[in-house]
Order: structure tokens, then C-alpha cells, then sequence
């Protein structure tokens, strides 16, 4: 079955968008056998769709499907287990951090694709192994101890450090490596001393150097080691970064990471590490986390970027309708267009967003892509969006969470005549709705509306300023009552004292 937003075609197989996807293994259409291909903006199965047999059967396969037996098993873990139902820092940890990071593993059923690749599965196992590996370490929890204080305070006022540290075990470092002023401390002697400091951190380190990546103080510590003067431990820490790309860019501390990495290490590290991702691109723009990494790639310079960053972009802008309308990627689709990795794809794929402005401008996080080149005037596309705006079906887009968004950025950057036309068009579908001026009230007394006719009273031209205001003065009680009608009541007084002062 053939599918199509605009002008851009999917085949069955190709990445979906999540609007658009074809039903998950054990759902169909309550009549008829064809997937159903359900508007923008809908996130998951709306309701009266589908049939609620198989609804039931779909969640019922979901609890048993192997793939989610790795967020079982991390699941598994509550705070407090093993601890005599204390909170320690890493049930603070968990709360805070890792309950988000095992969603990831849930998003391979619960995203875009009606299908997700089994490679990409296993670095989202490895992340959440890695994660309740983390959860325990932090769990032996030794920040309280007269020893761990004791360690600090040497450290801390340490004439050598060399000499400090290999007084201090080895546990305790990682420890206060873990901690949120002994990471401090340990950020500050790594900026203050030579490369030897850093070169004997990192042997201690070393062995549990993950842990420390997505630790939410640990990993400030692994970028310090990363701008360090050490080309031993800048090239130990490039090798185990590139190794575990993939794992650390899920994790919400191991991504920071990772967007070190690729503004740090050297050029060879870098292209190493775009190789890992590369193949997976797509699938990092679905993540919480990963999707900064790709970010980070992105915006390298020229003369810095990875050859592999034209192959990521090419990506990005070949499915550019579905990433304009997801939660994490539409931020990096902007990113990509504003790039200058290669300027004819981003053209082409502006003029390929151009065909489904109208699906864009209602959707939760299209209509940021369309503020954006509103803004930029990406490619020339101002002008076009502000056009389509004019023929828009204005009152309705006026009153929408979203597409009011556009509708005020349209206004707020368009000429003086550009701005008249479009308020002008408004009026004209007033007539045809009913009383202009009742019309014109309740748009202005609505959430979303009321901000709109806010901008069109501060950019249009003092003639088309007098016209609404000669419509919504006829209502001033009415707006004055309202609770989102009476801020503009302040603008139309200041607009009846220019025409009857």
C-alpha cells in the first residue's frame, strides 16, 4: 500500500512516520484488512480505530515479546533493594535518571517504525546493562564515611597530588569521582596540574571509566580528562569512546559524553565515532539522548567534520517530513537545514517540506520547522510560507495550540504589506462565517487566538489596526469579561485614541 504526506513517498519497509506507521505485529484496521494511514499529530493508535480485540491482543504480546526482556531485567531493580529499604544516591540516581534512560528500551516498541531493526536493539541493551552496573556501584554508597571525608580533605589540600592520590585507594577515588564536590574537586585539580595528574587519575579510573561516563557528577570528570594535556590519556579515552559509541550516546550523562568527545578529541576519534553512528542515524534521532549526539556532529565545522556527516545529513533530509514531526528530531532536522554540509540536498528538501506545509503548521512540533524558516528564511522559504498562510484557513489556524505559533511568527515577519494581506484574508473569512465583528471577538477571547490579534494590532498599518479595532470595540464588555480577551482590550483603547483623539 502506497503512503504519502505531501509529496514524498514511503514503500513498504521504509522509516515511517510515527503518524503514519504501519500497525505493530497483531493490530488491523476493525474493517477491512489495509492499514490505516491516520493524520498528523497522533501519537500511538486513536481511539476508534482499531478494533479493542486486537488492542488487547497487540499489549498482550507486547508484556511477552523477548524484546523487552532487557527493560524487564532492568526494571527488575527498585531503590532501596538490598539497602534495607534506605534511599541511598543511587535510588536518587535511579529515580532521576535511569527510570528515564529505561524507556529507551520501551521505545523500540513504542516508536515510529513498525519494525525495528534487531542490530539496533543491542546497544540499547548494552546501555541499560551499563546503567544498572552504575546503579550498583553507586549504591555502595561511601559519601557519608570518615574515610571518604577524609580522602576529600587530602585531595583538597594535596602540595602533591601525585602523591595523594596513590596514598588514597583506589575504591575511594572512584567514589568521590561519583560525588557531587569530589567531582568538583577533581575538575579543578585536572585544570590546575600538568598531564601526569591526569595520566595517574585515569589509571585509577580506568577500569571503571564507564561507570564514571553516566554518573550524573562522574561524567564532568571524564570530560576534564578529555581536555587534559595527556595525549595517553586522550588517545586510552578515545579508544574506549569509540568502542562504546553507540551505548553511551543513549544514556542521559553518557551523551554529554559523547558531545565532548566529538568537540575534543582528534579529527581520527571523531570519524571513528560518526562511523559508529552512521548507520544508525535515524535511530539516534528517535532517542532522548542520543539525538544531541548527531546534533553535535552536525554542527562541526568544515574543517573538523567527519566524512561520514554528508552520508548522516543525506539521511536526515531524505526523511525530513517524518523527522519535522517527532518530539527529539525535528530539533536536528533544523540543524541539518541550516548547515552547509550540502546545500543542494538541503534545497531539495525545503522544497519538499514546502509540499506539506498545511500538515506541518497543525502539528505539535512540525510547526517549530516552519517558525524556523520563517525566522531564517531558509533557502528563500519565507516568502512561501507567509503566502500560504494568507490562503490558510485562518480562524481555525488562529485558535490551534500550533498553528497559531505560525500564524504570530508569519506576522511578526512579514512586510507591512505582506502582514495587511494576510489580515485582510482573515476578515474576508469572517464575512463568510457569521457577524465579522462577533467572530473577531471570540477569536480574541480565545487561548491561542488572543495572541494572534495581539501581533496583528502591534505589525500591521494603522488603517487595518482602525478596522479591527472599529469591529472589536462593538464587544468591549464582552472582551473585558473574557479571560484571555482582556489583554487586548489595552491595545484597542490605544488604537480609539488614535482614530477619535
Amino acid at each position: 500500500m502506497p503512503y504519502a504526506m505531501g509529496n514524498e513517498q514511503f514503500a513498504q519497509g521504509d522509516y515511517m512516520p510515527y503518524y503514519m506507521a504501519v500497525p505493530p505485529p497483531g493490530m488491523y484496521p476493525a474493517v477491512g484488512g489495509e492499514p490505516v494511514v491516520y493524520g498528523p499529530g497522533y501519537v500511538g493508535v486513536p481511539q476508534g480505530h482499531w478494533n479493542s480485540n486486537h488492542n488487547e491482543r497487540h499489549k498482550s504480546e507486547r508484556r511477552s515479546s523477548s524484546s523487552m526482556d532487557s527493560t524487564r531485567s532492568a526494571q527488575s531493580w527498585r531503590p532501596g533493594d538490598g539497602n534495607g529499604g534506605k534511599r541511598t544516591k543511587a535510588d536518587k540516581s535511579f529515580a532521576g535518571k535511569s527510570a528515564v534512560s529505561c524507556m529507551v528500551g520501551l521505545y523500540i516498541q513504542d516508536m515510529a517504525f513498525a519494525q525495528y531493526e534487531k542490530v539496533f536493539q543491542e546497544p540499547i541493551y548494552e546501555c541499560l546493562v551499563l546503567e544498572r552496573q552504575h546503579d550498583e556501584a553507586v549504591g555502595k554508597d561511601a559519601s557519608f564515611s570518615t574515610e571518604f571525608g577524609s580522602a576529600k580533605s587530602m585531595l583538597k589540600h594535596a602540595i602533591n597530588v601525585d602523591d595523594a592520590l596513590q596514598k588514597i585507594s583506589p575504591d575511594m577515588i572512584r567514589q568521590i569521582a561519583l560525588d557531587y564536590d569530589g567531582s568538583k574537586l577533581l575538575q579543578k585539580i585536572l585544570s590546575s596540574t600538568g598531564p601526569t595528574v591526569a595520566e595517574a587519575l585515569f589509571s585509577i579510573l580506568s577500569d571503571t571509566i564507564m561507570n564514571v561516563s553516566i554518573d550524573v557528577y562522574g561524567n564532568y570528570v571524564v570530560q576534564c580528562l578529555m581536555r587534559s594535556k595527556s595525549d595517553t590519556v586522550v588517545r586510552e579515552l578515545g579508544d574506549i569512546v569509540v568502542q562504546k559509541a553507540l551505548p553511551l550516546s543513549l544514556n542521559f550523562y553518557g551523551c554529554r559524553v559523547m558531545q565532548a568527545a566529538i568537540r575534543l578529541l582528534p579529527s581520527e576519534y571523531v570519524a571513528s565515532i560518526c562511523d559508529a553512528i552512521e548507520p544508525f542515524a535515524i535511530h539516534c534521532l528517535q532517542s532522548q539522548n542520543a539525538n544531541h549526539v548527531v546534533n553535535a556532529i552536525l554542527e562541526l565545522p568544515e574543517t573538523q567534520r567527519p566524512p561520514k556527516a554528508v552520508n548522516i545529513h543525506a539521511s536526515i533530509c531524505k526523511h525530513a517530513l517524518s523527522i519535522a514531526t517527532h518530539k527529539y528530531a525535528f530539533k536536528v532536522l533544523q540543524t541539518a537545514l541550516g548547515s552547509d554540509i550540502s546545500i543542494s540536498v538541503s534545497k531539495q528538501t525545503v522544497d519538499r517540506i514546502k509540499q506539506a506545509l498545511y500538515e506541518l503548521s497543525y502539528d505539535e512540533f512540525g510547526n517549530y520547522l516552519l517558525q524556523y524558516m520563517i525566522e531564517s528564511n531558509c533557502y528563500g522559504s519565507r516568502g512561501t510560507v507567509i503566502e500560504f498562510i494568507s490562503r490558510a484557513p485562518l480562524l481555525t489556524l488562529a485558535c490551534n495550540k500550533y498553528g497559531s505559533n505560525v500564524l504570530e511568527k508569519s506576522l511578526l515577519h512579514s512586510t507591512s504589506q505582506q502582514s495587511d494581506v494576510i489580515v485582510l484574508q482573515l476578515l474576508h473569512q469572517c464575512r463568510q462565517a457569521g457577524p465579522v465583528d462577533q467572530i473577531l471577538a471570540n477569536v480574541t477571547s480565545n487561548k491561542y487566538g488572543n495572541y494572534v490579534m495581539q501581533r496583528i494590532l502591534a505589525v500591521s498599518s494603522l488603517s487595518t489596526r482602525q478596522i479591527i479595532s472599529s469591529y472589536l470595540l462593538n464587544h468591549m464588555d464582552f472582551l473585558m469579561s473574557s479571560k484571555y480577551g482582556r489583554h487586548i482590550t489595552r491595545h484597542l483603547q490605544q488604537t480609539a485614541g488614535t482614530m477619535y483623539g
